[in-house]
């Protein structure tokens, strides 16, 4: 869910998980091949294993502080403890507040999100888009 506009005239993005918790965030249209190619070509070396693709794991700080930087708006990250997810369909809002708390005890991918993400960033082919640099080439409508 995207930042929210505020009374204040800022935006906030709200949620109910800790702003520390790590999440895997990917560039779909520039990156995905950049894992997949790796795989292609060398079938064998990739048999059995769990691969995470992502960028990186950014923070929900981490996140709102980029916003703020490429979109030049003050944008913060608050965590909530009811609903943020209200004006979704019912069925939507019930699997991610079933799913936040999971993400806040056990990790995107589980309790091994950072390694694996990390072992499969050392796979991929050819240099990564950064969030900067997507928002840069994909700017928020704020």
């Amino acid at each position: 869910m995207g930042p929210q506009l505020m009374d204040d005239g800022t935006y906030a993005i709200l949620n109910i998980v800790s702003p520390r918790i790590g999440l895997p965030l990917i560039d779909i249209v520039a990156d995905t091949g950049k894992f997949i190619g790796p795989i292609l070509a060398e079938p064998e070396k990739f048999e059995g294993k769990v691969l995470s693709a992502a960028s990186g794991l950014y923070t929900y700080g981490e996140i709102v502080q980029v916003m703020s930087k490429t979109s030049g708006k003050t944008v913060e990250y608050k965590q909530v403890t009811d609903n943020p997810f209200r004006n979704m369909p019912p069925a939507r809002a019930d699997m991610l507040l079933s799913m936040m708390p999971y993400l806040e005890e056990c990790g995107y991918y589980g309790s091994q999100t950072k390694e694996l993400v990390e072992a499969t960033v050392k796979n991929a082919k050819g240099k990564l888009t950064t969030l900067e640099e997507y928002l840069a080439r994909e700017p928020l409508a704020l």
